[in-house]
């Protein structure tokens, strides 16, 4: 029924249109303050066409994620010809085509800009649609699984909320990945300092939907009950408690309230990667114990 390349879609799916959603909204933040000097502009733009080129690919390897399930071509033009006959599939599909689209025009205007004199009305235009867009894909990949009613686990609307806040923590993660590798990265603090915060509600969010999710699971009983117990035993029970609440809420949340110098002092971002893998744990979990 679900395949492990539906998964890596979900997850693909979610992290690039959650770093998009970040990346296309500080641009616009940004370019709306008064007080910004050229050096803190350069250094800024980098970093955000950085993040708008790897959302771009991840969205587009998901993409290739579901063309690899429907396993023949003709199936995903379909998707477009005929929408109504695949219903929410069709849609997400769409969405996330247009995603790509936009997305890959803001890689194209951002990385030729200096060439083609691009306007930048035409920049913060397709910043707020890919930000729309990307909030359509990241909705999209919880809606996709509460749409099968086969699956009792996943028969609530809080599974597109939690989706929705683990796709903005790991598109967090990924931006403040990108931050680090940046040789003028201390110009951004400001910018750095609004990202923590931000990726220190979503991480809350996140744990507060997860655990009303799962509660609700519980008090509906039957096989949702059962598809919940699976987490906390088998097989499951490393990657929900290791990958999940370990790697993707604990550590980072810790690592995200820790004093600056703490912060600081280790070179590599282990933790936003950590966080990134804790979103896919996460897919992991609650496909597989739907579908036990």
């Amino acid at each position: 029924m679900f395949s492990a390349f539906v998964i890596v879609y979900l997850f693909l799916g979610g992290f690039g249109s959650g770093l998009l959603l970040i990346s296309a909204f500080s641009s616009l933040v940004f370019h709306c303050a008064l007080d910004r000097n050229e050096i803190e502009e350069a250094a800024f733009d980098e970093w955000r066409n950085r993040c708008f080129l790897w959302g771009f690919v991840i969205v587009l390897c998901g993409a290739l994620c579901l063309l690899l399930d429907l396993g023949r071509p003709e199936r995903f033009v379909m998707l477009f010809m005929r929408p109504s006959s695949v219903s929410v599939l069709a849609y997400g599909t769409m969405f996330l085509t247009a995603l790509i689209v936009c997305s890959g025009f803001l890689v194209f205007a951002n990385y030729i800009a200096g060439r083609m004199r691009i306007p930048i009305a035409t920049h913060r235009i397709g910043e707020v649609v890919c930000s729309l867009l990307s909030i359509a894909v990241m909705a999209y990949t919880g809606v996709y699984l509460m749409s099968t009613q086969a699956v009792a686990f996943w028969t609530s609307p809080l599974i597109v909320a939690l989706f929705v806040a683990s796709a903005l923590s790991m598109g967090f993660s990924g931006c403040a990945f990108a931050g680090s590798l940046l040789r003028d990265a201390w110009m951004l603090e400001d910018a750095n300092a609004a990202l923590r915060w931000g990726h220190i509600i979503a991480l809350a969010i996140e744990a507060c939907l997860l655990a009303s999710f799962l509660a609700g699971a519980m008090s509906r009983g039957g096989r949702a009950a059962d598809s919940c117990m699976l987490l906390f035993s088998g097989d499951l029970e490393v990657w929900f408690l290791g990958g999940v609440v370990m790697c993707g809420l604990a550590i980072p949340l810790i690592r995200e309230v820790a004093p600056a110098s703490l912060r600081q002092s280790a070179a590599f971002p282990a933790s936003d990667v950590l966080c990134v893998f804790g979103g896919l744990a996460l897919r992991l979990c609650l496909v597989s114990a739907g579908l036990h």
